[in-house]
């Protein structure tokens, strides 16, 4: 991760997000960019 602070977004008390700042050094031209993770309680029920 970078250098600068990390923000955790949370509902309640479950942490369902963060968000951060470009690390020192990223290109000008880069994009913001998102990653998106999913959790289920039980991967096998829902693989395909």
């Amino acid at each position: 991760m970078g250098d600068g602070p990390y923000h955790v977004l949370k509902v309640g008390d479950a942490a369902v997000g963060g968000i951060m700042g470009k690390p020192p050094g990223t290109p000008a031209d880069m994009p913001s960019m998102w990653g998106c993770y999913v959790t289920v309680k039980n991967i096998d029920q829902y693989s395909m």
